[in-house]
């Protein structure tokens, strides 16, 4: 989960990977193997944050995460670009009109492609955002500043809650052999709930992770 609204070699970047988010999905029976092996080897390379989910579960939170922004991007950005007075918006465009619609400058056909492989769970998603966008037009409309607040006091706990998560390290183990239910199950979860890899390491009898839980406030 890394990327810039650029393309092309020279918006290559020697850092845009170190840290950032790696969704694998482990799967009892050999698929484990692969997962370990991919976890040491991104946790190695790129310092990354292996988040363990399932397909069904990343392409859930996939579309909210990243695919709905890219469409309100859009849907800002094209606004104002049909404005009857969109030089003037353009002159007075700050921080919040930048930010929101940043990845509008991400390559068409790259938005397109990305959004339409994960159709049905971004359309989903985007009726929770419409829904949640109506009531705010709704509360505007009647002149509810009570209403107005709740929900904005609402949208800021998720901001609050994105800058300022705290994690807890904690080590477990499982058998080396076996199906691997157990451990896939405790996987998914972690990556379920919030939760991180920064190790794998295997030997003969067990597989040990390095994992980091969100801390209870």
């Amino acid at each position: 989960m890394a990327g810039a609204e650029s393309s092309g070699l020279p918006a290559a970047s020697p850092t845009l990977l170190a840290g950032a988010a790696w969704v694998l999905c482990p799967a009892p029976g050999a698929g484990t193997y692969a997962f370990r092996w991919l976890t040491g080897l991104l946790v190695e390379v790129f310092g990354a944050r292996v988040v363990p989910m399932s397909a069904s579960t990343h392409d859930s939170a996939a579309a909210l995460a990243s695919h709905v922004p890219h469409l309100l991007a859009g849907a800002l950005a094209g606004a104002a670009q049909r404005a009857p007075l969109r030089d003037a918006v353009l002159a007075l465009a700050a921080g919040s009109f930048s930010d929101g619609t940043r990845v509008a400058g991400t390559p068409a056909e790259r938005t397109a492609n990305m959004l339409l492989g994960n159709r049905e769970r971004v359309l989903h998603e985007l009726a929770g955002v419409t829904a949640f966008l109506d009531g705010l037009g709704a509360a505007l409309r009647a002149g509810d500043a009570a209403a107005l607040t709740a929900r904005y006091a609402e949208a800021a706990a998720a901001r609050s809650a994105l800058r300022g998560r705290r994690f807890t390290e904690r080590d477990r183990e499982f058998p080396a052999g076996g199906d691997h239910t157990d451990e896939v199950t405790w996987l998914r979860g972690l990556g379920d709930a919030g939760g991180h890899l920064t190790g794998c390491r295997v030997d003969s009898d067990a597989v040990s992770y390095t994992a980091w839980t969100l801390a209870a406030d």
